[in-house]
């Protein structure tokens, strides 16, 4: 007598016999090879397929959740399609959800939730321009998203003048890295244009401008006594 190697099941902890195990190889998950005379794995397969497009089975439900494989896979979709009962917010009551979490169980309740929240509306000031406006939100400061942007562009602008910020970008001007960058891009026909441009846009400024710089650095020293 030939003793009998006992060899268990991952998933459920069954103990396989030594025969399974000489004639089907040494796999240790047994919905591979559990009664393979009754259920073929391409069987399993396919009413796994079947059962996650919810389509009905080929072979009755009590056969194969024997095999370990499809009772995993049956499992893992009765809680992706079964989840839990949220309530609405508008009537109370529960309903399931399949996919995602709504807050109200159906469009009427939805709809009237909203009218509710349009007349419990309550005044408020825009931080930005400083209009009156109405909104059912504690955290709304403007009355609008162009008077949000453009309270955003103040304060970068009045970040970048504080001495912090200048002494830094002076920091990096000094750098040889900016320094060549900045040789670089006045090298472009870009940057020729607008220079140019420039120029003569704002001759007078600039001649005016290098005539008291003349004068200051040319002035003659008073005499002392």
């Amino acid at each position: 007598m030939v003793e009998e190697k006992r060899m268990v099941c991952r998933d459920c902890g069954k103990v396989l016999r030594s025969i399974v195990e000489r004639k089907y190889g040494k796999h240790k998950r047994c919905g591979i090879y559990y009664n393979p005379k009754d259920i073929c794995t391409a069987e399993v397969k396919k009413n796994i397929v079947l059962a996650e497009l919810g389509e009905p089975l080929t072979l009755p439900l009590a056969m194969l959740n024997n095999v370990c494989e499809f009772n995993r896979e049956w499992n893992r979709i009765q809680k992706k399609w079964n989840r839990n009962k949220y309530p609405c917010k508008e009537c109370g009551k529960e309903f399931m959800v399949s996919k995602g979490r709504y807050k109200y169980c159906s469009k009427d309740c939805a709809n009237k939730h909203k009218i509710k929240s349009e007349i419990l509306k309550k005044k408020r000031v825009c931080v930005f321009c400083k209009k009156t406006f109405q909104t059912n939100l504690k955290l709304h400061k403007y009355c609008s998203v162009n008077c949000r942007n453009n309270c955003q562009e103040q304060k970068k602008k009045a970040y970048s003048q504080t001495p912090e910020v200048k002494a830094k970008k002076k920091a990096y001007r000094q750098t040889p890295e900016a320094k060549a960058k900045k040789k670089a891009y006045r090298q472009t026909p870009e940057a020729k244009a607008r220079t140019k441009e420039y120029y003569k846009k704002n001759r007078e400024e600039i001649l005016r401008k290098l005539k008291e710089r003349r004068t200051t650095k040319y002035k003659p020293e008073a005499n002392n006594g």
